[in-house]
This record gives structure tokens, sequence and C-alpha cells, in this order.
């Protein structure tokens, strides 16, 4: 498991954390999680889950793929581990550009180019986050099909965030033939 220390990061989340379930991530995470039952896993390695192929019934990610070196290769794992048919429940964050997915709305090219500058040094204060990361492309690009997408800022009245546009969504494995 890799262990990244950032001190920064971890006073940040501490003070934030409470705050953000208040303002709503306590009923997203609630969303995500409908329906979902049995054994809880949290893994340290994104891109080596240990279970075996095939095993899971849903897979449940929330403000990872923004910050691992090959999110594709990472939900490739996850899909791995998911039965054919099985469920990715997805909640991150999206680089707010024109996306060929029509599930995701352009918010502009003037908040797309802050996310690109802001990469600049944003990963370095909050734990390795990439802000221009096009998840859901991510998504696609993994062999996932989409079923369903929301998009939405958070917090829910920010006028503007560097991380504000999220998605929440569920995405499938193919079925066996």
């Amino acid at each position: 498991m890799a262990l990244v220390e950032n001190p920064l990061f971890a006073w940040w989340f501490a003070r934030c954390g409470g705050r953000n379930e208040a303002r709503g991530n306590a009923r997203l995470r609630a969303e995500l999680l409908t329906g979902a039952a049995g054994r809880v896993l949290e893994v340290g390695v994104a891109d080596a889950l240990p279970v075996a192929d095939g095993s899971q019934d849903v897979v449940v990610v929330t403000g990872l793929l923004c910050s691992v070196a090959d999110p594709v290769s990472a939900l490739g794992e996850f899909r791995r581990v998911l039965k054919p048919g099985g469920e990715l429940r997805f909640y991150e964050h999206e680089h707010e550009h024109e996306h060929e997915h029509e599930h995701v709305r352009a918010p502009g090219p003037v908040r797309a180019r802050f996310q690109d500058l802001a990469d600049h040094v944003w990963p370095r204060l909050m734990g390795g986050c990439l802000v221009n990361r096009e998840t859901l492309g991510a998504v696609h690009a993994a062999g996932f099909g989409v079923e369903r997408v929301r998009e939405l800022v958070f917090p829910p009245r920010a006028r503007f965030s560097v991380v504000g546009t999220r998605i929440l969504g569920i995405a499938r494995t193919p079925s066996a033939m």
C-alpha cells in the first residue's frame, strides 16, 4: 500500500470533512449505497484488489479516480472483480469541458482553463487530486456501460469551486452472453 504524507491535506480533510457531510455528502453517499448490501471492503491500492475475479456484485468508488496514476487501469481492476452485469457506483468530480457524453453539461471554457491551471498546484495541496481528470470518459474507456449519471455542484450553492462539478452514477460490466 502506498502512503502519501501530506500534512496540509490531512489538516484540510479533518476540518472540512464534517462540514461536507452536513452540506450533503452524507445524503449523496446514502444514495450511492441504496440497495447494496454485504461485505464492505476498504482497499488501499486501486489497481490490485485482494479479491477473486468476478466475485463482487457492486464496487463503490468515491473521490479516488482523481488521484490514482492511471484511472482507466484502476477501473479495469474494478471491472475484473465484478461479476458479469455487476455495478460500478461512483461519486467523483469531472473536468469542466465539452463532453461527447450527453450526461454532463459543459459549464464553459473559462472554468475548464482554470482547472487546467490549478492542476499545477492543487495536487500538491490536496493529496494528489488532479482536477482536470475526465472521469466519465475513463469509465467508458474501461469498458463499462454507463446506465445513469447525474451532474451536481458541491457544495450545493457554490458559485465556484475548483472541483465543483461532481458526477454521481452507476455503470455496469457487460452481462455474460
